[in-house]
């Protein structure tokens, strides 16, 4: 598949390298991330999902501050993780570097932007800088990161200079999501309409769905067009929602809960409680029964509980894809579990176009080889695990050797398992 002509990037960052110490089973790792796509893959135990865990816990601290942190339990032995991320200005080329410290007793971030260097304790409200300038920041909550601090809040609630709180406020585009691993049976479950976030397998999807209807920008065709190129019997998708009300009457107690001696009614008997207006949304799909004998097609909705997994995981990688906005960073598990081995690679096609149309940044994971032809050998990271701790390695030269002596990569994995791609060759260094 060729690569989507060139266009002015979106404005966002791009996370172009990674850096974990003492986050569970990483002791020090390093990773390279492509701007537009990077696949992990190795054996199971490797540190795959690790890696994509302390993305996502690094996210929640930029986005939330350290009050997570604040409930590690730490043992006498245990180090503190420590988790750095070097970004990229798409539009600008800027350059930052971003780090946070979690240590309980005394968390810290740093941020290396514009040539200078700013250390923010959050307990203790301020800001410093190599330089020895210090600022305090009292009127902003105690362990709130610097990516959770907006630009108005530094300058209204703290006596930090503007030109400072413009550079520290570079931490709130630092925006890293949690990656999904969407499970069927999650994906057919409703959601409550008053629910704001999607479940990293996927419940809730529904809410992503209802996004993209409300667009009414042609998205949704789209999305529905993709799918039918997989799936010949789809025709369309929407969200229902269902409203309801429930009440609650207590026609009568067990006696044992009553007093002794007491008289008159059990407590609480015929009490009736309000009426209560619940509502849910979930997804169903438009499909189309095969014809017996030739005549008008017949068409039905059906519910997400009864479609198959590979339709459910078909569309909702598609939903996730085209429901972010253009220039988001997405993490993904093994996006191609569940869905049939004839199916896979075209599906694999369908998202990675959708990926590449909306210039987003996708890091996932993967087991299956054929991502790896799709994706070429400049987007391979191959991860391995041994006494020493587990590391990344990337070697597109490596991998083109293997090229050219006449093997797809997919099936020097196939046959050699990922170690093999970054196996030296004959006559290369």
């Amino acid at each position: 598949m060729s690569d989507a002509p060139n266009r002015e990037p979106p404005e966002r960052m791009c996370l172009e390298r990674f850096h974990v110490k003492h986050f569970r089973s990483l002791r020090d790792v390093e990773v390279m991330f492509e701007p537009d796509i990077t696949v992990l893959i190795g054996r199971n135990d490797t540190g795959k999902t690790s890696l994509l865990e302390a993305l996502a816990w690094y996210g929640e601290i930029v986005a939330n501050g350290f009050r997570g942190v604040a409930q590690l339990r730490l043992g006498p032995s245990d180090v503190p993780p420590r988790l750095r991320a070097n970004w990229r200005d798409e539009r600008t080329g800027r350059q930052f570097e971003h780090s946070v410290w979690c240590y309980p007793p005394s968390p810290e971030e740093h941020l290396l932007v514009g040539g200078r260097h700013w250390r923010w304790s959050p307990l203790e409200r301020r800001v410093s800088s190599l330089r020895g300038k210090e600022h305090v920041a009292r009127g902003l909550g105690r362990l709130a990161s610097l990516g959770s601090i907006s630009l108005a809040d530094w300058r209204s609630l703290t006596e930090v200079p503007d030109k400072v709180a413009e550079a520290l406020a570079t931490a709130g585009r630092f925006r890293v999501p949690s990656p999904y691993l969407l499970e069927p049976s999650a994906l057919s479950l409703a959601v409550r309409v008053d629910a704001d976030r999607v479940g990293g397998n996927g419940a809730g999807w529904a809410i992503l769905l209802q996004d993209i209807i409300n667009r009414r920008d042609g998205t949704l065709e789209e999305l529905e067009g993709h799918v039918r190129a997989l799936f010949p019997f789809f025709r369309r998708a929407t969200v229902v929602e269902e409203r309801w009300l429930v009440s609650r009457e207590v026609v009568a107690l067990d006696e044992r809960s009553g007093r002794s001696g007491a008289s008159g009614p059990l407590p609480g008997a015929a009490a009736r409680s309000p009426e209560e207006t619940l509502a849910a949304r979930q997804v169903q799909c438009e499909v189309a029964a095969p014809a017996s004998k030739p005549g008008p097609e017949h068409v039905a909705w059906v519910s997400a509980e009864a479609m198959s997994s590979g339709v459910l995981l078909a569309l909702a990688y598609l939903t996730v894809a085209m429901s972010s906005p253009p220039g988001s960073l997405l993490l993904l598990e093994e996006p191609e579990n569940g869905l049939n081995r004839v199916i896979t690679l075209r599906m694999m096609e369908r998202f990675l176009e959708v990926v590449r149309q909306r210039q987003h940044q996708l890091i996932m994971t993967t087991h299956n080889e054929f991502w790896l032809d799709l994706v070429g050998p400049e987007r391979i990271r191959v991860v391995t695990r041994d006494d020493a701790g587990t590391h990344v390695s990337a070697d597109p030269d490596n991998m083109r050797a293997l090229q050219e002596e006449g093997f797809m990569l997919s099936e020097a994995m196939a046959l050699g398992g990922p170690e093999r791609l970054i196996e030296k060759r004959r006559g290369h260094v």
